[in-house]
């Protein structure tokens, strides 16, 4: 049973769920019933508990019951307790001109302009969200001491920080009203921006962009430049796209002085490349793009599989298996198809990335027939790649003909990206 409850700034007092009423009335607006609530907010506390405590006990319990308007009734009280914690109360909240000099990189508005915005401002919105839309914002995109863990600042400080960021150098004469529709737009939850953009703009951070890709061809060059891609970009908060185009396990290197050890060591420098360094608001993440042609196939649609042994298991990256409009008539009328080589069939590598299948079909047929290669059922491999894509939820499927067909692009696309 709760008897005292420790304040904010520290003080002990006997406990009151009188004080309580404010609550009461938020619930009762949302047809939340107060007792059922209350009750499975103390069951939570004990004695001597904080007030910080007791308004995470009664998000929590908002999120047991688990209703449309509990979630509501969650989001109320957890900005209400943001605004405790960084304001000292909802009543309490900084001029903007205060605030951004205080917690945003300068910025080119006079105090004049500064006044007006924070005219614009409608703080109560804040009020109207719901627990996850406030919950994803404080946890990805609001600016946080993320070594202590604490906020910086509250979501509609956010948006009028991205639109004052993104409009700074526009015309004088319109950037303002610029400003306050962006803003709108933004607080009213009717258009969303990247998460860079959310997490970056108004920052010291520059990197704006979202998606990134990228090919490495066969030469060691290639292959770490497009590690070094993935390192920099993931620093710079990009997702990566990526498919290594090289020769297979096996294969000869440097007239056959060298085997090749195939593409799960580069995948691997991949994994790594992402995940050694930490974005603002998430780690790193890559999607890796493997051909319906690769030899390697058995051990590729197999990485994301935890059942895999250890030394064939890539688990940090997601995949995307590439396909074209033939791979899919061999599918439908279970027809054979060839797995072979990049050293041993380039120009059929090649041809999978074409915006018609024509001229890959007259050179695949030529690889069949020279006994090149393995020849296996296409219906089996979409089998293992569709397997495995319900099973681990995180391996993808492209059609590089499609997507080279119906473009605005001049330039081949080789791969995509899950942004």
């Amino acid at each position: 049973m709760i008897k005292t409850i420790i304040k904010r700034d520290g003080r002990v007092e006997e406990f009151s769920p009188d004080k309580m009423h404010r609550w009461i009335e938020i619930t009762a607006k949302y047809n939340v019933n107060w007792s059922d609530l209350a009750f499975r907010a103390y069951r939570k506390l004990e004695d001597g508990c904080t007030s910080k405590d007791l308004h995470n006990a009664m998000v929590m319990a908002c999120l047991d019951i688990g209703t449309e308007a509990s979630l509501t009734v969650a989001g109320k009280f957890f900005v209400s307790n943001m605004y405790k914690e960084l304001y000292g109360g909802i009543n309490k909240i900084p001029h903007l001109k205060d605030f951004s000099k205080n917690t945003w990189v300068e910025m080119d508005y006079s105090d004049e302009e500064l006044e007006y915005l924070n005219s614009v401002i409608d703080h109560s919105k804040d009020l109207t969200y719901s627990y996850t839309t406030i919950r994803q914002m404080v946890d990805k995109y609001i600016i946080k001491d993320r070594v202590n863990n604490l906020a910086k600042e509250t979501p509609q400080f956010t948006f009028m920080g991205i639109a004052m960021a993104a409009m700074e150098n526009m015309p004088k004469d319109r950037r303002i009203k610029d400003v306050e529709k962006l803003y709108t737009y933004l607080s009213d939850l009717k258009i969303n921006l990247p998460s860079p953009m959310l997490s970056n703009l108004r920052t010291p951070l520059k990197g704006y962009a979202s998606c990134l890709t990228f090919m490495s061809g066969d030469t060691v060059e290639s292959l770490a430049t497009g590690e070094h891609i993935s390192y920099i970009m993931t620093a710079k908060s990009a997702g990566i796209g990526g498919y290594i185009h090289c020769r297979s396990k096996g294969d000869g290197v440097k007239d056959n002085t060298i085997v090749h050890l195939g593409k799960l060591p580069l995948y691997k420098q991949i994994e790594s490349a992402v995940h050694a360094l930490k974005q603002t608001s998430r780690g790193g993440s890559a999607t890796i793009h493997f051909s319906c042609l690769d030899p390697e196939m058995g051990d590729l649609v197999n990485l994301k599989n935890p059942l895999t042994n250890t030394d064939k298991r890539i688990r940090g990256m997601d995949y995307s298996f590439i396909y074209n409009n033939s791979f899919a008539k061999a599918v439908a009328k279970n027809d054979d198809w060839l797995l072979i080589s990049l050293k041993d069939a380039p120009d059929l590598h090649d041809s999978l990335f074409n915006d018609s299948s024509d001229e890959f079909e007259k050179v695949l047929e030529k690889y069949k027939e020279s006994g090149k290669g393995n020849v296996v059922k296409a219906r089996d491999i979409a089998m293992q790649v569709l397997t495995q894509s319900l099973e681990t939820g995180r391996v993808y499927t492209f059609n590089a003909e499609e997507a080279n067909r119906h473009t605005p692009f001049k330039e081949t696309i080789f791969t995509s990206n899950l942004c």
